[in-house]
């Protein structure tokens, strides 16, 4: 699903600025439409893709957040699927997530 800036700043309350300089610094990157205009691609749900740009003093540090990030992204997964399967958000909650 592609949507406007107009719907990005209704849906997720991002101003137009602020998608445009995200667009510049390169960490998201609208489809154009034949006259020019912007549109951003829906992931899932309610995500719009981003790419974070990090940098870490160590690889160490870099190995931490990169599990985290694994970590967070494996619950994320595990909890969408058990809504899809009609769990409630309560019992989710009670699971701890």
């Amino acid at each position: 699903m592609l949507l406007s800036i107009q719907k990005v700043k209704e849906t997720y309350n991002i101003s137009r600025s602020t998608l445009i300089n995200w667009e510049k610094e390169g960490l998201i990157t609208p489809i154009r439409t034949p006259k020019g205009r912007r549109r951003y691609k829906k992931e899932g749900e309610d995500v719009i893709t981003m790419q974070a740009k990090l940098t870490f003093p160590s690889k160490e540090d870099e190995q931490r957040v990169l599990d985290l990030m694994r970590r967070w992204s494996s619950c994320m997964r595990y909890a969408y699927n058990r809504l899809l399967e009609g769990s409630s958000r309560n019992t989710l909650k009670g699971e701890g997530f």
